[in-house]
């Protein structure tokens, strides 16, 4: 009777930790993905107020983390290197 007490806590045990480091992963997607569309907003926001001078800013992996990293900072920043190398 004891040694199936000891084998089934051992087996909770190991299944906490196993199911610990699966979720672990996760967290590290929910903690970029917040900023993802934060920089998606950012962006598409920014692109629809420029659609009135004519100027735009691509919308790909990088500039939607640096807006949504860097905020509105970011944003600026998109804008002189757009401004810059056109």
């Amino acid at each position: 009777m004891e040694w199936n007490l000891l084998i089934i806590g051992a087996t909770v045990f190991a299944g906490v930790f196993f199911l610990a480091g699966l979720f672990k992963p996760l967290g590290l997607l929910i903690k970029l993905a917040i900023p993802a569309v934060t920089g998606v907003i950012l962006l598409s926001i920014c692109n629809f107020i420029l659609g009135f001078l004519n100027m735009h800013l691509a919308v790909n992996f990088f500039t939607i983390l640096i807006a949504g990293i860097l905020q509105v900072p970011g944003i600026i920043m998109l804008l002189i290197i757009n401004q810059w190398f056109t």
